[in-house]
């Protein structure tokens, strides 16, 4: 899987320091599932007008849609639950060196 792009700021203010985070998926993890919507939504139309017994072949590509933004979904947590643990294992390191004298 793929890391999430993190973009954001850091800022001291009144001795707390502050920090904001952006997390975007990978674009190419992205695209597929742009074209696996617009698939969807052309087999749709074509499946209804074609007949009605034949809407569950549909399933095969919402499955494929679904399945996608949850991995999407996921992936974003994990690149975010990895990034505040590294944040603080940095912090901890920091106030480890400011007790050396």
């Amino acid at each position: 899987m793929p890391n999430p792009l993190i973009k954001g700021t850091i800022n001291d203010e009144n001795g707390k320091t502050l920090i904001k985070m952006e997390f975007t998926p990978v674009k190419y993890f992205i695209v597929p599932l742009i074209f696996l919507i617009i698939f969807l939504v052309i087999f749709f139309s074509i499946t209804f007008q074609a007949s009605s017994d034949m809407s569950f072949i549909m399933i095969i590509p919402l499955i494929g849609a679904v399945t996608h933004y949850f991995t999407l979904k996921r992936n974003i947590k994990k690149g975010k639950y990895d990034f505040e643990r590294e944040l603080n294992f940095i912090a901890s390191k920091n106030n480890q060196f400011k007790s050396y004298h």
